[in-house]
């Protein structure tokens, strides 16, 4: 405790002027009641991401909505959400192959707006597509695509993905100075990388044509030595997604000790893997679960 004799006066050796202690204590409650207050405000900021918006780009609402999702993921902090209005939005606007867009961990990421809507329940995810493409270089050539379109770095149960289109990523890089299982070589349109922790939600998603040399087509979990890898992709689509080695539509690595499904409503159709699990593949599973799950013409 802090003493602090009143001015002009001199404490004498041993003594301290008194003060009203019932005051301080209301007054430093009140601080930091307030300071929570604050904090809490500044950790659910609502983003919003609109291509064709024509206002401050601050993000601040519709009408001043970031015209690019990488501001938005930048400006984003964990417990935020992004709101994205119909269009197709790129990684990046030149030709670097290694760009992604990268989710912070507990942050939501909701597609599928006309870019009036006050609440997530107004959108109809699939009226008004937000597609995420790779194809950042010449149109329809998917060897100079982006490797990976989204990157999720130990997302937490609170980091949702929710109405997207992820088409055209391809984790195609051809040298063998990278790793089998990096993002340029596994995972074209979603990478997670779960060394620590994958617990991320992935809803109402289509996946097409992406494609990897090596594992995951559209999605790659890599939680090797992980207990922790669990994420949930529910009710979403995986179309022609091909890997050269296994997995075309997913490839999970990585346990999990949760006892919970890790798909479902999902379906996949004509995916293809050059070896093995032409629709998914997980190895090393403690609990791997399909629940109202479809494959068709694998």
């Amino acid at each position: 405790m802090l003493f602090v004799p009143s001015c002009g006066s001199k404490p004498q050796d041993g003594y301290f002027p008194s003060f009203d202690y019932h005051l301080m204590k209301n007054i430093f409650l009140i601080i930091i009641a307030l300071w929570g207050i604050s904090n809490g405000v500044s950790a659910q900021n609502r983003l919003y991401v609109h291509a064709s918006a024509v206002g401050a780009n601050n993000g601040s609402s519709w009408a001043d909505a970031f015209e690019n999702l990488q501001e938005a993921l930048l400006s984003a902090q964990a417990g935020d959400e992004i709101w994205v209005a119909a269009g197709t939005y790129l990684p990046t606007a030149d030709t670097n192959r290694d760009s992604s867009f990268s989710l912070p961990s507990g942050v939501k990421l909701y597609g599928g707006f006309v870019g009036t809507e006050s609440s997530v329940d107004q959108r109809d995810w699939q009226a008004n597509p937000t597609e995420l493409s790779g194809d950042i270089g010449i149109p329809d050539d998917s060897t100079d695509n982006a490797y990976t379109i989204l990157y999720l770095d130990n997302p937490d149960s609170l980091t949702v993905v929710d109405g997207f289109v992820f088409r055209f990523g391809n984790a195609g890089y051809l040298l063998n100075d990278r790793g089998a299982t990096s993002p340029s070589r596994s995972g074209g349109a979603i990478y997670i990388m779960a060394d620590w922790e994958a617990y991320a939600t992935v809803i109402n998603c289509r996946f097409e044509r992406n494609s990897a040399r090596n594992h995951g087509g559209a999605v790659y979990v890599n939680g090797a030595g992980s207990f922790a890898t669990a994420p949930t992709i529910k009710g979403c689509i995986f179309e022609r997604n091909t890997a050269g080695q296994d997995g075309g539509g997913v490839a999970r690595v990585g346990n999990s000790d949760l006892e919970r499904p890790d798909f479902i409503d999902c379906m996949f159709r004509e995916n293809w893997g050059g070896v093995t699990g032409a629709g998914c593949i997980f190895k090393m599973p403690m609990w791997t679960v399909g629940w109202m799950c479809r494959v068709v013409r694998l």
